[in-house]
């Protein structure tokens, strides 16, 4: 029997959403294109038919003709029990008062917790699209290092896998954590390197968006790729990684935002700043706190 292959594929995973939901089971959106908002659920936003998946020459998918088919997606499924898991056990330390000077993560947990942002970074459409470029793909195939493995696919008239492999293999490297020596342990090492810190608000302050990792860049070529990333976990909480002496001061702790609204409004106003083709939506527990960031602009 054919396995059923996933179609629907999600590139904000629903666990993290389900984080934003209210009673009812709902969340609200803000489209930055239409300027509206909206009630929404988990399963029918950050989501994009067969975003993952690499066609094979001359098919389309709706012939469901890929490169290893569904690899990534279940990947992913595997990953986001893991990543589920550890926010559920962190919010409930955080919830706990006792826990108010404690170290938060255990040195396992922070290796989880830095997967978590990578793969929420790269696996969007923004970000694949920029790994994914045709231009890049061309260049990579013209690589000497590869001709040998193009001559044997030409040999066994396979000649029409050749760029879907490199495409599938280009993709990998970005996207699977697991891969020695790879782009992502490179950032994970960066990442511990950091100082980070678990923000807390008094209410369901925190929002976020279909690109939730939002990230400020060192310039310089011989620098490290991030001096600051910021990203909400749920409307009570948000972790931010920093360099910064304040950063260093709470690092693996919670940093109490209760009567500092300022500060979680800047905070917000940095998913209302990011590029629109990066992110179109904003997202969050209720309608007020959309719109309160939204009219403060």
């Amino acid at each position: 029997m054919t396995e059923e292959l996933t179609r629907r594929q999600h590139y904000v995973p629903q666990f993290y959403l389900r984080n934003f939901l209210d009673n009812s089971q709902t969340l609200y959106g803000y489209s930055r294109v239409k300027k509206t908002y909206f009630p929404c659920h988990t399963e029918d936003i950050c989501r994009k038919d067969w975003l993952y998946e690499i066609c094979l020459q001359n098919t389309t998918p709706h012939d469901k003709k890929f490169m290893l088919p569904n690899c990534i997606e279940k990947s992913f499924a595997d990953k986001e029990g893991m990543f589920d898991s550890l926010f559920r056990r962190i919010v409930g330390i955080c919830d706990d008062s006792a826990n108010r000077n404690a170290l938060i993560f255990s040195t396992k947990e922070k290796i989880i917790l830095h997967k978590f942002v990578l793969n929420l970074l790269f696996r969007n459409p923004w970000s694949l699209n920029q790994t994914g470029d045709n231009r890049l793909i061309q260049y990579i195939m013209q690589d000497d290092r590869l001709k040998p493995i193009e001559e044997l696919l030409n040999e066994l008239s396979l000649k029409d896998r050749y760029e879907p492999l490199v495409r599938m293999a280009n993709q990998q490297v970005w996207l699977d954590d697991s891969l020695p020596g790879g782009i992502q342990e490179k950032l994970i090492a960066q990442l511990n390197s950091m100082h980070f810190c678990i923000l807390k608000s008094d209410n369901d302050s925190f929002i976020t968006s279909d690109f939730p990792i939002l990230y400020d860049p060192f310039k310089k070529r011989d620098m490290p790729l991030f001096k600051t990333i910021f990203f909400s976990i749920s409307p009570k909480y948000a972790i931010i990684y920093s360099q910064s002496n304040d950063a260093k001061r709470y690092r693996n702790r919670i940093r109490d935002l209760s009567n500092k609204g300022d500060i979680i409004s800047q905070l917000n106003k940095w998913y209302l700043g990011q590029n629109v083709e990066r992110s179109k939506f904003l997202f969050a527990k209720n309608k007020y706190t959309l719109s309160s960031i939204v009219n403060r602009r």
